[in-house]
């Protein structure tokens, strides 16, 4: 049979019958393996309803828990030395789960500094990076894209949730947040802002003489709220890649625009200029 085969199709042709049977074979066991998988995640799961909710409050009880401890001891930094040639070394936090996207310190004391995870939420040090403690357990969001404290009230940090990322990388690589989170204590606690348009921010800013003036920028545009995150007012549409604004001169801001340029405005923004 194998020669009437080989006399039929050829060596090369029966060569390819046998790599696609031998892919068939393999196609088949990878089903049966995921299929196998599917069927041991669903071993020992109740479906009973009030059994599970059970199981949930018991599980949400140990966070609570471990949440407390992780507040009381913090996270001791890992450090690691600088590099030949280089004055830099990492200072944490190391227990996150996710890219560090933003830093925002203290302009009053320069050891208390904020750090925003790509997805490990909001840490704080006031000892200069030694030990950092989580702010954030608790929240809807725990993608950050920015953080910025208040020039004139140090207490007063605005953090921008979502990560904000290039539209050339694709949405798969970031994660939309839930609006804007201000804090008057220093991050203690929280209150969210949920009505801001953007849900990837690149950057947050507030004004220096003005801590209920902030302005986000992100994959959704640049706006402005006037009353600390309450409302907001869209100034510019499109894809907003970073800002900036002068610490001297409040009107005076910067925004990077995707493929666009620079543009600059000089009155809060009510106009634009292309740099």
């Amino acid at each position: 049979m194998a020669e009437e085969t080989e006399s039929l199709y050829g060596p090369t042709a029966q060569a390819a019958i046998q790599v696609g049977s031998r892919e068939r074979s393999d196609y088949s066991r990878r089903n049966r393996l995921l299929e196998f998988r599917s069927q041991w995640f669903h071993l020992d799961r109740p479906d009973d309803e009030h059994e599970l909710l059970g199981l949930r409050k018991e599980a949400l009880n140990v966070k609570t828990r471990m949440i407390a401890r992780q507040k009381e001891t913090g996270h001791k930094a890992a450090y690691d030395p600088a590099g030949a040639g280089s004055p830099w070394f990492s200072i944490g936090p190391r227990n996150i789960n996710g890219r560090v996207r933003c830093l925002a310190v203290d302009p009053t004391n320069s050891d208390i500094v904020y750090a925003g995870a790509a997805s490990g939420g909001v840490w704080k040090s006031v000892d200069g990076g030694l030990i950092w403690r989580p702010l954030w357990d608790n929240q809807e969001a725990l993608e950050i894209g920015g953080i910025a404290i208040a020039p004139t009230s140090s207490n007063t940090i605005y953090v921008g949730t979502g990560e904000g990322v290039s539209s050339i990388y694709g949405s798969g690589h970031n994660f939309p947040g839930a609006g804007v989170y201000v804090s008057a204590n220093g991050g203690t606690t929280w209150t969210q802002q949920a009505s801001a348009t953007n849900r990837r921010v690149t950057q947050v800013l507030v004004s220096p003489i003005d801590p209920t003036r902030v302005y986000v920028a992100g994959l959704s545009g640049f706006e402005r709220s006037v009353n600390s995150g309450v409302n907001w007012t869209m100034l510019r549409a499109g894809t907003i890649t970073d800002a900036g604004q002068d610490p001297n001169i409040a009107n005076t801001l910067y925004i990077c625009i995707d493929n666009d340029g620079v543009y600059k405005s000089t009155d809060g923004p009510g106009t634009r200029s292309t740099s």
